[in-house]
C-alpha cells in the first residue's frame, strides 16, 4: 500500500462513528490513454459497523468520490471505477456492491492462504485482534 499511497489523486477516507473508526476507504487512480480509472482498493467495515445500514452508504460515498476525483486531484476525467471482490468478504458485499448498480465483469477462482485468526488490523475499534479472542480489553 505504501508505494501507491504516493500517486497523484490517491484518497484514503475513514468512516467515523461514536468515536472510533467504522470503514476505510482507498481511491487509487490510475492514468490511462482513454482517461482515469480509478480502483476501489480497500473497502471495509470494522466489525461494530456491520448490520447498521452503513455500508451501502459508504460505498456510495466512495463511489462519487472516486467519480470526482478530478475536481480534487487535477487528473484527467474519470472514465472507469471498479473494485475487486472476493469469497473472503462479508455475505453481504457482493449485494452491497451490486446495490448501486455494479456489475460484475468476470469471476475466476484462486486459493488464498488465510490465518485461521483476524490479523487485528481493527482491534483498536473493538474489534477482534489476534490475541484477544474478540475482546478488545476495554
Amino acid at each position: 500500500m505504501g508505494r501507491r499511497a504516493g500517486v497523484p489523486g490517491c484518497e484514503f477516507r475513514i468512516l467515523y462513528g461514536e468515536g472510533v473508526p467504522m470503514g476505510c476507504v482507498q481511491l487509487q487512480p490510475v492514468v490511462e490513454a482513454d482517461g482515469t480509472h480509478v480502483e476501489l482498493l480497500r473497502f471495509g467495515l470494522a466489525e461494530q459497523a456491520i448490520g447498521r445500514g452503513l455500508g451501502g452508504r459508504f460505498l456510495e460515498h466512495g463511489i462519487a468520490a472516486a467519480w470526482s476525483l478530478r475536481d480534487r486531484a487535477g487528473i484527467p476525467p474519470v472514465a472507469r471505477m471498479w473494485l475487486h471482490t472476493c469469497s473472503l468478504d462479508g455475505p453481504a458485499a457482493l449485494a452491497n456492491y451490486q446495490a448501486p448498480g455494479l456489475v460484475a465483469h468476470k469471476a475466476e477462482d484462486a486459493h488464498e492462504n488465510v490465518p485461521d485468526q483476524p490479523l487485528g488490523a481493527w482491534a483498536s475499534t473493538g474489534g477482534p485482534g489476534p490475541t484477544t479472542g474478540g475482546d478488545s480489553g476495554r
